[in-house]
């Protein structure tokens, strides 16, 4: 009786190998991804059980498969790619940055400096924090309003 081919070990292995590589591919540019992989992870884990089900026949039916012996080699390499995918990914990406000491703290005053406002003209933080606050909108002294203005800095990537 002839052997077929166990391409389930082979398919799956090239699913994990997908779901990792993916991740550095695609993943890495879109932010929703980036922080958590929910979408590798099921990748890599349905490759994994693809594995998991050739090793099965290949070991119930060795007659019928082949793959006892490649099939576990591959599965094991397979099985540490996405242990080290999962280590990378939840363990180390959280010590990658190292505490900054001289960063401000939540709370701490933010040093004076002078960056652009919607309109391209230069607007001095301190000048904001001193004006006084109107009821309107404009943080431009509005007679008896008494309040000191807050300043809201917003950062996000504009057009670089």
């Amino acid at each position: 009786m002839k052997r077929s081919w166990n391409w389930r070990i082979w398919a799956g292995a090239l699913v994990v190998i997908a779901g990792v590589v993916g991740y550095q591919v695609y993943c890495v540019r879109v932010p929703a991804l980036r922080d958590r992989p929910w979408l590798n992870l099921p990748i890599i884990l349905v490759g994994l059980v693809m594995i998991g089900v050739g090793l099965k026949r290949a070991f119930q039916q060795p007659e019928l498969y082949r793959g006892k012996i490649f099939g576990s080699l591959v599965g094991g390499l397979m099985a540490m790619l996405a242990l080290f995918f999962c280590f990378a990914m939840f363990i180390a990406s959280h010590h990658i940055l190292p505490v900054t000491k001289g960063a401000p703290q939540v709370g701490q005053v933010a040093p004076d400096f002078t960056p652009p406002d919607s309109k391209n003209e230069p607007v001095q933080l301190s000048a904001l924090l001193s004006s006084s606050f109107a009821g309107n909108g404009d943080a431009v002294g509005a007679a008896g309003a008494g309040q000191t203005a807050g300043v809201l800095l917003i950062f996000y990537r504009g057009y670089w």
